[in-house]
């Protein structure tokens, strides 16, 4: 009969190196599960700030047009002739600051739809800027009487806007939610 230890490997010594190996592949297995929740936590990390810096930028612009509009209102109930250069400035100050939102919006998914949707709003946002300039540009003398008109030539400019706006924001709402 031979001797235990002359066979080779015995029985206990098997058993702690395949312990070994198990504990071994478990720890890897731990180091990259944790590994991989932290990659997945800093992608989602930043997909939260890209959501919330695109959702700030699109009320920025969603604001700035509104206070576009109301320059232009102002303007039209202003009886001071040297207001209305005021009022233009105001008006082109608000585009400037659109213009800026909009330079600096990044796309949640940076998709062909979502960038057809930015161009969208931004010819809206511009043909919105041209109809309040028109507007400042028109007679001055029939502001009081006609202005319930040329403000109705306002309104569906900024509705316009305002739903290029909701639907972009949508859009993003949707895609954070999937990423």
């Amino acid at each position: 009969m031979r001797h235990p230890l002359s066979r080779g490997m015995t029985m206990k010594t098997a058993l702690g190196l395949g312990f070994g190996a198990t504990f071994g592949l478990w720890l890897f297995a731990g180091y990259y599960f944790t590994q991989r929740m932290a990659d997945v936590q800093r992608e989602a990390a930043a997909v939260n700030v890209r959501y919330m810096e695109a959702q700030e930028l699109l009320s920025t612009v969603r604001t700035q047009a509104l206070l576009g509009s109301l320059h232009v209102r102002d303007a039209l109930l202003d009886p001071a002739p040297a207001s209305v250069e005021m009022y233009r400035r105001r008006v082109n100050e608000t585009y400037a600051e659109v213009d800026r939102a909009l330079r600096d919006y990044v796309p949640i998914l940076n998709s062909v739809d979502e960038a057809a949707r930015v161009q969208g709003l931004r010819r809206e946002i511009d043909g919105f800027r041209t109809t309040m300039l028109d507007v400042l540009a028109s007679d001055r003398a029939q502001w009081r009487s006609q202005a319930p008109l040329l403000l109705s030539r306002i309104l569906p400019r900024r509705t316009s806007v305002m739903q290029v706006s909701d639907e972009i924001q949508k859009l993003n709402r949707s895609a954070f939610v999937q990423q």
